[in-house]
């Protein structure tokens, strides 16, 4: 799209929006690479192309200016030439947590209104089980990242580099309002459905700059120069985590369960795991097993009601948990007293 011709006198009507940060890097470091781990290795000249050829991709399936595209895959190239095309074109990049249990993704991808999957294929047999029950998909374009061959009954738009090889090399990005949403995601739900947040391109760009003065603010190694190149953050969180709350909800409704808890303890491996105090109902006590409710919590796992990883591996049963004067939960005694 050609620029606005400025009058003399004339205000400058800058938008704040992230096709704006495509230039520094072009102009000053176009060959500069990014590196995907061991597996991809690209310029900025060559990333800028394929955000390109992805945008043709994209118009080509049918998305319009605010809808959404849902992404399911690792920190890689790929989420960063996403993080770029889909709201430079005027949509909106889900970026979509897969750690979550199948009930609070399909809650996501159906609030969201995603109108297309990105998948790596890792994740397409959590897919098939949820394709049913999306409301609002169209279509799924799958990522093989090896260039295996891809197994699966969904119906696949095609895969994401055969896709980009045969798309046109050019695309006329549009000047957006800066207000426009950008990006949205999903917080994990402690007290119901996840919620979710959005931000518009002025707020990604205002946190991109605002993070480059700050690392370039002070004489350190590290920091920032004129030479160096700062993109937007496409980080997804590899830490797992899981609401102690849905722990407790879920262990409550076994049968032989009066009352239930779930605190943090210290975890050589993870840093922290979950622990779950259990009080048995009267005429259970000594026949119920830690290991009986560990298969009762995988069971919840593979009905989709908790992530996999979230089923707690230690289990204690108490007389009576600790609460406040309130009668909520009294977690700050708890972890002293079972943490020491």
């Amino acid at each position: 799209m050609a620029a606005k011709a400025y009058q003399p006198g004339e205000p400058f009507q800058f938008q704040l929006i992230i096709k704006t940060l495509l230039k520094a890097p072009l102009i000053y470091s176009p060959d500069q690479e990014i590196v995907y781990r061991d597996k991809a290795r690209y310029t900025y000249r060559q990333t800028n192309q394929r955000i390109h050829r992805l945008a043709n991709v994209l118009e080509t399936l049918g998305l319009s200016q605010g809808e959404t595209v849902a992404v399911f895959d690792y920190n890689s190239n790929r989420y960063l030439e996403l993080f770029f095309t889909v709201p430079m074109i005027g949509a909106v990049l889900q970026t979509v947590n897969w750690r979550l249990s199948a009930e609070q993704l399909r809650y996501t991808i159906n609030h969201a209104e995603a109108r297309i999957i990105i998948i790596n294929s890792v994740f397409l047999p959590i897919l098939a089980k949820l394709h049913p029950q999306l409301e609002t998909v169209k279509t799924i374009v799958a990522i093989s990242e090896d260039g295996a061959q891809l197994e699966t009954d969904l119906p696949l738009a095609g895969e994401y580099e055969a896709l980009l090889q045969n798309a046109p090399k050019r695309f006329d990005f549009p000047d957006l309002d800066e207000n426009t949403k950008a990006t949205t995601f999903y917080t994990t739900g402690t007290t119901g459905d996840p919620k979710g947040v959005h931000f518009s391109h002025r707020q990604l760009l205002l946190h991109t700059l605002s993070n480059a003065i700050a690392f370039g603010s002070y004489n350190t190694i590290g920091r920032f120069r004129s030479n160096d190149v700062y993109m937007p953050r496409c980080h997804q969180n590899r830490r797992r985590w899981v609401s102690s709350l849905d722990l407790k909800n879920l262990m409550s409704q076994h049968e032989a369960v009066l009352e239930s808890a779930a605190i943090g303890i210290p975890d050589e491996k993870w840093g922290e795991r979950p622990l779950m105090l259990v009080v048995l109902k009267k005429g259970f006590e000594g026949k119920g097993s830690a290991e009986d409710l560990k298969k009762y919590m995988r069971q919840c796992a593979e009905a989709g009601k908790l992530p996999k990883y979230g089923v707690p591996e230690r289990y204690t049963f108490v007389p009576e948990i600790a609460k406040t004067s309130v009668g909520k939960l009294n977690k700050k005694q708890l972890r002293q007293t079972f943490t020491s």
